[in-house]
C-alpha cells in the first residue's frame, strides 16, 4: 500500500503501517527509509487473556482522532470476535472527524451455500453460527463473519457503514470474487 501512496501523499502527509509480520516491517523501513513521510511500526498482538491476566487491549500507533484514513485490507479475515471487536473500536478512535475508513472482511447471509456446515471453504464455526473459520487448528487463518452480525460489531463500536460493495470468496463463479469491502465512518 505504501508504494501506491508514495506518489498520493502530500508533502505534508503521512503514513503509518503496522503488521504483526516483522520481516515485512523490517523490509518497509528499509525500502522507506528515506522518506520521512512513511512510518512502520510492528503490532504487538496480545489475547485479551493471559492465564486470568487481563491485558491492556493493542492499540494502533496513531492518536485520538489523528487518522485521516484507515485502510484495513485483508485484516478482519483474520481475526476473531473479540480481536475483530477491538480492532473495530480502535478504528474508531483514531478516525478523525468526518474521515472514513476502508475495511474488507468475509461475510456471509444465513442460510446461503456460504452459511453452516454449507460450505467446505470455512467448514468450522462458532456455536452461535456467526462466525466461521477454514482450518480447526488455526481459525485466524482465514476467518468469515455472518454479515448482519459484523454490521452490529461495526455499530456498536459506534462506526456505521456508509457503502458495502459485497463480494464473494471462492466457491460461486456467477459472481465477482473478493472480500467484502466497507467504507466506515465515525
Amino acid at each position: 500500500m505504501a508504494f501506491e501512496l508514495q506518489d498520493l501523499l502530500s508533502v505534508e502527509g503521512r503514513y503509518v503501517g503496522f503488521d504483526v509480520d516483522r520481516d515485512a516491517i523490517r523490509w518497509c523501513r528499509k525500502v522507506f527509509r528515506s522518506d520521512a513521510r512513511f512510518r512502520f511500526e510492528i503490532a504487538q498482538m496480545s489475547s485479551p487473556d493471559n492465564g486470568g491476566v487481563a491485558r491492556r487491549r493493542y492499540e494502533f500507533p496513531v492518536p485520538t482522532r489523528g487518522a485521516d484514513f484507515i485502510l484495513a485490507k485483508s485484516v478482519f479475515t483474520h481475526l476473531l470476535e473479540p480481536t475483530a471487536r477491538s480492532y473495530l473500536q480502535e478504528t474508531r478512535r483514531a478516525l478523525a472527524p468526518g474521515r472514513k475508513a476502508l475495511v474488507t472482511a468475509f461475510l456471509f447471509a444465513r442460510g446461503s451455500r456460504t452459511d453452516r456446515g454449507a460450505s467446505p471453504i470455512f467448514a468450522f464455526g462458532d456455536d452461535r453460527g456467526l462466525v466461521r473459520w477454514r482450518w480447526k487448528a488455526r481459525p485466524e487463518s482465514a476467518v468469515a463473519y455472518e454479515r448482519e452480525h459484523f454490521l452490529g460489531l461495526v455499530s456498536e463500536a459506534g462506526l456505521r457503514v456508509e457503502w458495502l460493495c459485497q463480494g464473494f470468496w471462492p466457491g460461486d463463479a456467477t459472481r465477482y470474487t473478493g472480500q467484502d469491502i466497507l467504507i466506515l465512518a465515525a
